[in-house]
């Protein structure tokens, strides 16, 4: 284990150990604030690059959300689960920054909500390599932020991203969650709602 895993699972222990939490309970998520649109702001890009990607990351996304739900906390980050998630703490504050700045300038997060999150912003990844930034609530729940399809946050980190700036192909949650569907996507409705009610916490 290097420093910085030494470091993050560290901080965890520290929290879970302060909060009464038990080590057994079960991780889950909490959609609470979930920003479910696409926008494009300074080097950020949402969008996807065709309706089939758009529809098999809802499908992926919740696919992920419940194979990390099967687990408790103590799998999930002492038995190092959480390296094949790619969980992270995003703790650098040029990173912290740009997620403050997605949340007010593109879904218009007021800012005491974002002090009441006391910048406790996380990632995990799902569907080769797209992000879900989220907040711990607590030490066993998630809150989902936003998707980072294009993994544009860490923007250093990222690949080719001219090209993923281009994508224009608008996300699909935010039609299943105003109920904005065609009969087309029926199925994928069906499968939102489930799995929204398995891991839901609010």
């Amino acid at each position: 284990m290097n420093y910085r895993e030494n470091v993050i699972t560290s901080n965890i222990e520290n929290l879970i150990s302060s909060s009464g939490i038990s080590f057994n309970n079960k991780l889950v998520f909490n959609f609470e604030h979930f920003a479910s649109k696409s926008f494009i702001i300074d080097n950020f890009n949402n969008f996807y690059v065709n309706v089939n990607e758009a529809k098999h990351v809802v499908k992926d996304f919740f696919d992920t959300l419940n194979n990390i739900c099967s687990f408790d906390i103590k799998t999930f980050y002492f038995l190092h689960i959480k390296k094949q998630f790619h969980f992270n703490l995003l703790n650098d504050k040029l990173i912290v920054k740009r997620i403050k700045h997605i949340l007010i300038d593109c879904y218009g997060f007021p800012n005491k909500l974002l002090l009441e999150m006391k910048n406790s912003f996380c990632e995990f990844s799902f569907s080769n390599g797209k992000r879900v930034i989220g907040y711990l609530i607590n030490n066993n729940t998630f809150g989902v932020l936003f998707i980072d399809n294009n993994h544009l946050v860490c923007i250093d980190s990222s690949r080719n991203v001219k090209t993923k700036m281009l994508f224009n192909y608008p996300s699909l949650f935010g039609s299943y969650v105003d109920n904005e569907v065609s009969i087309d996507d029926e199925l994928i409705r069906m499968m939102f709602d489930d799995a929204k009610k398995v891991i839901m916490v609010i």
